[in-house]
């Protein structure tokens, strides 16, 4: 398992019975009412998502995303920030619509709450943790969520993907910092 860092503390779990949280049996996040212990894991500086305590996870550097997974399923995320020529953030609903097509297969109905969001369900590649994959796109004032998730039960890819959130950040500015990088000092006489 993953080192937990202080935002992966919070722990969710969709039960009221407080006796039920207990695990089944050793190392596994399923409590004894059936239901899956999550751990909600802070990926990037504004998005989280939920995953189960026993996934290893990774930064995976070639191609800059995070990587969850046991042995028959997994959680990949990719975050990217993207504004205009002047570094104001892009609206969602303009980049929703030039992107959003990108997102082929049988449409998932909902997403993350209070989220613009487009997922489908698509078939896996041989050799994949499993046959069948979520794969789905989140849009905020600047930014973009990739996420696909890979697994046979596709309830639990939905409850995962749903699961993700976000938390408003100012979006970098990196054009005006190129703009103040490339300007001469003033002179002082």
């Amino acid at each position: 398992m993953g080192r937990l860092t202080a935002a992966a503390r919070r722990v969710t779990a969709a039960t009221r019975d407080p006796a039920a949280t207990a695990p089944a049996r050793q190392g596994t996040g399923r409590l004894r009412n059936g239901l899956e212990l999550l751990l909600v894991r802070q990926v990037f500086e504004t998005w989280w998502i939920s995953v189960p305590p026993e996934f290893e996870e990774t930064w995976v550097e070639e191609g800059a995303y995070w990587h969850a997974w046991d042995r028959h399923r997994s959680v990949s995320v990719s975050s990217t920030v993207l504004t205009d020529d002047a570094g104001r953030p892009a609206p969602p609903d303009e980049v929703m619509a030039m992107v959003g097509a990108a997102i082929e297969g049988e449409p998932v109905e909902g997403g993350p709450p209070g989220l613009l969001s487009r997922a489908a369900i698509i078939r896996t590649d041989r050799g994949s943790r499993a046959s069948r994959a979520l794969s789905g796109m989140i849009v905020v004032e600047g930014r973009v969520l990739v996420a696909t998730i890979t697994s046979d039960d596709i309830d639990w890819a939905v409850r995962i993907w749903t699961s993700i959130g976000y938390r408003p950040s100012p979006v970098p500015n990196r054009a005006a910092r190129r703009a103040q990088r490339h300007r001469l000092p003033r002179r002082v006489d």
